[in-house]
């Protein structure tokens, strides 16, 4: 099935397994690379909900996740088990109790490499952003850039956190591409994917003060840990 909210990660046709993961693009490690090894289980991964810049409303944790919770029966519920890694795998938990609540399954939680996130989480990956951007940028330019990055550490509000840096990277993507002659349209979906990261960040942090469900925790990325997973399936 195509979903706006779900990507196929293999061609299985046997136990539906749900992923909770956000990849900015750095090219890290993630459930990808753990599809192949499913003995023909169906892995599917989230797509984030678009960001509007309301980082408030939208990073609510249980509102955050109910897009992905209505394509569930289309994707074939029930649902075998949930798996999270790094920050997602708070807003994974939040995701496998609600499946439970709606029926749709009873799933196990297994978490890889779980990273709280707080305001300093937000300016790392936004300095990670903005490095990208560096060879196009001024050093006044970059200067500011990364104040704006300085300005959040230590801040408790993550959404007026979030709506800080969302402000300063769309400035720097402005110059950056500007010097480019890269197109306005092209200018915003930059702006727009960075902001679809931040309030996946900040729901899930806020997602990790919620009492989750009874999980399994693995200290590394998904890759090499199919026999775990498996051994889910198979209760």
């Amino acid at each position: 099935m195509s979903s706006p909210h779900w990507r196929p990660l293999n061609a299985g046709t046997k136990a539906l397994v749900l992923a909770v993961h956000f990849d900015p693009g750095a090219g890290g490690p993630g459930f990808a690379d753990l599809a192949g090894d499913l003995a023909g289980a169906r892995l599917y991964e989230t797509l984030p909900p678009r960001s509007a810049g309301a980082f408030d409303e939208e990073s609510e944790p249980v509102a955050y996740i109910r897009p992905w919770l209505a394509e569930i029966p289309a994707l074939g519920a029930p649902v075998r088990a949930v798996l999270g890694y790094c920050a997602g795998s708070s807003l994974a938990g939040i995701l496998a109790a609600q499946i439970a609540r709606a029926g749709l399954g009873d799933p196990p939680l297994l978490v890889f490499a779980p990273q709280r996130v707080d305001a300093a989480t937000l300016a790392t990956e936004f300095c990670a952003a903005i490095d990208r951007l560096a060879a196009q940028l001024s050093p006044d330019e970059l200067a500011a850039a990364r104040h704006s990055a300085a300005a959040v550490q230590g801040e408790a509000d993550l959404p007026a956190a979030a709506g800080a840096l969302e402000r300063a990277y769309r400035t720097a993507v402005e110059a950056a591409t500007a010097r480019l002659g890269v197109a306005p349209a092209m200018r915003r979906q930059l702006g727009d994917r960075f902001a679809t990261y931040l309030a996946y960040l900040v729901a899930c942090a806020r997602a990790a003060s919620v009492q989750l469900p009874a999980q399994a925790v693995l200290p590394h990325p998904p890759g090499g840990a199919a026999e775990r997973v498996l051994a889910l399936l198979a209760h």
